[in-house]
């Protein structure tokens, strides 16, 4: 991606005041686009935009967004088709991590890994489906996780929810295609952000050495694919999950 490759072009990405939308909407604003990043407290993301335009030079917006409530992620597509019918890329990337073994984990939390993760993002994709039609162009990139494709015990809930959305991205892709939009995937590994708080260092460190890379993943690493697939570089690529794992995965 050149430096400044999607200027004049504005891009959505949720989850956007931490770890890797955090980073990605760094990565997006250094290319030059106009950034709208939603978090669950607005003012924190109105303070997250502030930094982008003062880092950058371009224009940001930070928006309220509760994927808890489907209600919230419909009012914020609204939002902004009124504000921003012109927009070009969505990064759907907030989601929440389940955690529990199958005969402990309570309903409700299963319950809410799947609201949060499927019917949030399906929302807001949705809503960036209407925006992006009528104007025959669009690139959308959705957060999957490598546990969708490699079970790992004690995160049935997070990986069935993250295997809908690699689904998700081969439906959509097949039928926003013709219409000019290109819907992929990123799948990252163990990446080292706020969700990794409660796992052991051991346990970190041991999955760091299984890496034929030999280290965790960073914010970057995954802003940097998704900026890729977003970009022209990326124009003949639709319906591909992109896996970001250090080549964990064969």
């Amino acid at each position: 991606m050149t430096s400044r490759e999607l200027e004049g072009r504005t891009a959505l990405v949720t989850g956007g005041t931490r770890g890797i939308g955090r980073a990605t909407a760094h990565r997006l604003a250094r290319a030059g686009a106009t950034v709208l990043l939603t978090g669950r407290d607005e003012q924190q993301a109105q303070q997250a935009a502030r930094d982008l335009e003062a880092r950058y030079g371009t224009p940001a917006s930070g928006l309220g967004l509760d994927m808890t409530d489907t209600g919230s992620a419909d009012a914020l597509m609204e939002r902004v088709a009124e504000e921003h019918p012109d927009l070009d890329i969505l990064v759907a990337n907030a989601g929440i991590m389940g955690v529990g073994l199958l005969g402990s984990i309570p309903a409700q939390d299963v319950r809410s890994v799947v609201e949060v993760n499927v019917l949030g993002t399906f929302a807001v994709l949705q809503g960036a489906a209407r925006i992006m039609i009528p104007r025959r162009r669009g690139a959308i990139v959705l957060l999957t996780s490598l546990v969708a494709a490699h079970g790992v015990p004690g995160m049935a809930s997070y990986a069935a929810a993250k295997g809908a959305i690699a689904a998700l991205t081969l439906s959509a892709a097949e039928e926003l295609s013709p219409q000019g939009i290109r819907v992929n995937a990123v799948a990252p590994g163990t990446i080292e952000t706020e969700m990794l708080a409660p796992y052991p260092r051991a346990i970190l460190d041991e999955t760091a050495a299984r890496t034929p890379l030999g280290r965790l993943g960073t914010p970057e690493d995954v802003a940097g694919a998704v900026a890729f697939l977003v970009g022209d570089e990326a124009s003949f690529i639709t319906g591909h999950v992109l896996a970001v794992d250090g080549g964990l995965l064969p």
